[in-house]
């Protein structure tokens, strides 16, 4: 008997965890923060550079940056990067912990 129970904890918790990653991946703000802030009108601005990471623009004109998969990247200040579109933007400031903070907030803690 504590067999069965425990397959079907197991089996509700694994539907659940699908369903939940469904309807994440159905609002494309899955592990996304960046579509987070934009969503959220913050005035936070987000360039794809192309070496995938991303760079996160605050309302200050200062920056901070994230690799390709998601971490948090420090940048020396003036160091100059190229957006997928062929622009050029030069690193000012490196706003790293605000860039943590918003990572903290979107994994909710």
């Amino acid at each position: 008997m504590k067999k069965t129970a425990l397959r079907t904890v197991i089996a509700s918790v694994v539907f659940g965890l699908a369903s939940f990653g469904a309807a994440a991946s159905d609002t494309g703000r899955a592990n996304n923060p960046s579509a987070v802030l934009e969503a959220a009108d913050t005035g936070v601005r987000s360039y794809t550079l192309q070496d995938e990471s991303t760079l996160y623009v605050f309302k200050d004109g200062k920056m901070a940056m994230e690799n390709r998969f998601g971490r948090p990247l420090s940048m020396a200040d003036g160091h100059p990067m190229e957006t997928v579109n062929g622009q050029t933007v030069v690193m000012k400031g490196n706003e790293l912990w605000r860039l943590q903070e918003i990572h903290a907030i979107h994994r909710g803690g």
